[in-house]
């Protein structure tokens, strides 16, 4: 048996992943601690796995959505994951990955809210000047 502290400590989030500073967008407040990419990468294969069994295919976009939702939050709030990097490649499920809405419109994984106004979409396609 598990002694109360260790039983404690698996049900209880560490600190930092409870506050989520909505002000500060690049998690510089957690900037000291590594994220769990590891499970993060799990997680993303899990949901392509998923995807190739037809398992989404099954359900309504809203439930896809919403069953994603709570599995990056879980992820996310309780195992340091995240959320950009188990939902890199799954764009098709229209989910930002940093406010974690619903959005059918994405650039590089964020809404259009969640997207840095000093950034510009058709940066990457301009070509260079001919002069």
């Amino acid at each position: 048996m598990l002694s109360y502290n260790v039983q404690l400590a698996l049900r209880t989030p560490p600190p930092y992943c409870e506050r989520r500073n909505v002000g500060d967008p690049m998690g510089k407040e957690r900037a000291r601690l590594m994220s769990n990419h590891d499970g993060s990468y799990m997680l993303r294969d899990v949901l392509t796995l998923l995807d190739e069994a037809g398992v989404w295919a099954a359900m309504p976009r809203t439930v896809q959505q919403d069953l994603v939702i709570r599995i990056v939050k879980l992820a996310c709030d309780r195992h340091d994951c995240n959320a950009g990097e188990i939902l890199d490649g799954h764009e098709a499920f229209g989910l930002c990955y940093d406010c974690r809405k619903p959005a059918e419109s994405l650039r590089h994984g964020l809404c259009r809210t969640c997207w840095p106004d000093d950034e510009d979409d058709d940066e990457d396609d301009e070509a260079p000047d001919d002069h």
